[in-house]
């Protein structure tokens, strides 16, 4: 071979490619160098709801709340409801049972009290339970708010002393040992009373189909007794009746018998005080009477309640 010809092996040179010239052109229109974009990437995976970028439909649309799976649903029960209830179907006592029947809540319902907010239940046996810690709290759990007797707390005495006017515990008394067995007519004065007053009224309940009534007044000292014969339910004496000279303390009852055994009827006691004695034992009430003119209470009715509740009487 020749110097001068001298040339580069076959197929050892070839033509410039030419890129970057269009779609037309052969070579497409990335230079020979494929797409961009995450899809070319290694490791790309495609995320759940991801739309390229844009906003994805799960932040689109509008949302509001959630499902607490572990909610406790309280029930709230005001008390003029209850005293709604009260008055309309004329009943004595409220209980669980009462507020079931009518609706008011339901077996496995709960209580929440509310701050700045007292709750207070009463049992059958007169307990008080009174709750003033905010919380939320099931039947059960009152019996961790028992409210001790010798309590100083003002709603638990008021509810108490509503509790009594609702099952006149203070009206009743019977002997069981003796002959007889029951619930007494007497409904003022009550047991072991003391009154202030010249006008001393006596009242009983009426019993279905009687309508003469034997009142007996006792001087315990002399056990002189005056007997009345009325046919309604309340009688008036003063004291300047011959029964009530020389003693201050007396007995009193009425049945339907015009000659019971007075020895096994029973008997409520109450003794004539002075307007004095009256206002030194008001004193012990004055915690209590005070609260009740917090309540608006009047006078008038503040005497009437100590007088029918815990038998002082003006």
């Amino acid at each position: 071979m020749k110097l001068e010809s001298l040339k580069p092996a076959a197929g050892s040179i070839k033509k410039r490619k030419i890129i970057g010239r269009g779609q037309g052109s052969g070579r497409g229109g990335t230079s020979t160098k494929g797409h961009n974009g995450a899809q070319s990437r290694a490791g790309y995976s495609r995320k759940i709801g991801f739309e390229g970028g844009q906003m994805p439909l799960q932040r689109r649309i509008p949302k509001f709340g959630f499902k607490n799976n572990n909610r406790i649903v309280s029930k709230a029960v005001n008390l003029d409801t209850i005293e709604l209830l009260a008055t309309s179907k004329k009943l004595k006592e409220i209980t669980v049972e009462v507020l079931i029947q009518n609706g008011l809540i339901g077996k496995k319902d709960v209580v929440k009290v509310l701050p700045n907010a007292e709750f207070t239940a009463i049992d059958n046996f007169g307990n008080t339970y009174l709750i003033n810690i905010e919380g939320t709290y099931g039947l059960k759990h009152l019996l961790n708010f028992k409210v001790k007797q010798n309590t100083s707390n003002f709603t638990a005495s008021y509810f108490k002393h509503i509790w009594q006017e609702l099952r006149n515990k203070s009206n009743k008394k019977a002997l069981i040992a003796g002959v007889f067995r029951g619930e007494t007519l007497m409904t003022f004065p009550t047991d072991e009373s003391k009154i202030a007053s010249s006008k001393i009224t006596f009242e009983w309940d009426l019993e279905e189909g009687e309508k003469l009534y034997y009142i007996f007044v006792k001087n315990i000292i002399t056990d002189e007794i005056l007997k009345i014969e009325t046919n309604g339910s309340h009688l008036a004496l003063y004291d300047d009746n011959p029964i009530f000279l020389d003693n201050d303390t007396f007995e009193w009852t009425v049945t339907t018998d015009a000659f019971p055994n007075l020895d096994n009827i029973p008997f409520f006691s109450f003794e004539l005080i002075d307007r004095n004695i009256y206002e030194e034992l008001k004193k012990e009430f004055a915690d209590f009477i005070q609260d009740l003119e917090t309540l608006g209470h009047s006078e008038k009715e503040i005497e009437l309640i100590l007088c029918k509740s815990y038998g002082l009487c003006k």
